[in-house]
């Protein structure tokens, strides 16, 4: 019996991951009108990253097939040896020749606050429209953040192949205007997002988390330290996350959360197993450096 494919979208980033040793916080002022802060970083890291490259890595520690369907850069050569040494398949990456691939520019402090500027590089100056070569065996796809209209475009063309998705908006939200984001979210089997996000879309939408919730299966909520909500079928459920964790780099950790989630949700689990796994995935790659360095037992 084939294995089934997981189609994974969103970015493929080059991360540079920089720390700092305080509160970024403090360096914010109340009630200013203008905004100039400089920070001295303690350490740089540059590592391979991205929604799309974040998840896929994961979904294939955790043994699945998943296929990033995604757009690269003409930098991408070194990001391609590391997929391919993971046996991470990029037969469905397309390369834009003229342009660099997304950079992720990632501040985190000693608290785990993160500032994040992200250029999407080439996923911005492709305008053309994606196409697989190989639509057989697709059990389900996730949308990643990406450009608006490539977000609707994959929808349809998911929609085309009768192929479900679970969507993942994340740092796109505040680019996709209110029908946008409904047409997402309504043809999608469910959502997830952490708590701040979540915040961001009901005031977006002007709704309450009863309302969203109807608009489609399940809605996971993400709480970092403090696990994660499940709304489903007029009903809340908890699950905890892992406790006595080594905290290295909480960056990409939602990310691992994601992949640990659909991994049981493709293998007959529940919305609570699931979400249990997800958070054993994000705790292990909580305790690494970078985005792509984990292992999971």
């Amino acid at each position: 019996m084939p294995m089934k494919n997981v189609l994974v979208t969103g970015s493929l980033a080059y991360d540079h991951l920089m720390t700092f040793d305080g509160n970024l916080k403090d360096s914010l002022i109340d009630k200013s009108d203008a905004l100039s802060v400089s920070f001295t970083t303690n350490s740089h890291h540059i590592g391979f990253g991205g929604c799309a490259g974040n998840i896929a890595y994961s979904l294939k520690k955790l043994g699945e097939n998943p296929i990033i369907f995604a757009i690269a850069g003409n930098d991408f050569d070194q990001y391609r040896k590391w997929l391919e040494k993971n046996e991470l398949s990029t037969g469905e990456i397309v390369i834009d020749k003229e342009n660099p691939s997304a950079c992720a520019n990632i501040l985190t402090d000693s608290h785990q606050n993160q500032f994040t500027m992200f250029s999407p590089g080439a996923m911005q100056s492709y305008k053309e429209d994606l196409v697989l070569s190989d639509t057989e065996d697709l059990e389900l796809a996730i949308i990643g953040p990406e450009l608006s209209f490539r977000m609707i475009y994959f929808a349809n063309y998911f929609k085309s192949l009768n192929v479900p998705y679970i969507f993942a908006p994340g740092q796109a939200i505040p680019i996709l205007n209110k029908d946008d984001f409904l047409y997402l979210l309504e043809n999608s089997t469910g959502m997830i997002l952490n708590d701040y996000e979540i915040e961001m879309v009901l005031k977006k939408l002007s709704i309450s988390i009863e309302e969203l919730t109807s608009k489609t299966k399940f809605i996971i909520k993400t709480l970092g330290e403090n696990g994660a909500d499940i709304y489903a079928e007029a009903k809340i459920e908890h699950v905890d996350a892992l406790k006595d964790l080594d905290i290295v780099d909480s960056t990409g950790c939602g990310d691992a959360f994601i992949s640990g989630f659909i991994h049981g949700h493709i293998n007959g689990k529940t919305l609570i197993e699931s979400s249990k796994i997800g958070c054993k995935v994000a705790a292990a790659s909580i305790e690494k450096n970078g985005t792509q360095n984990h292992e999971i037992t």
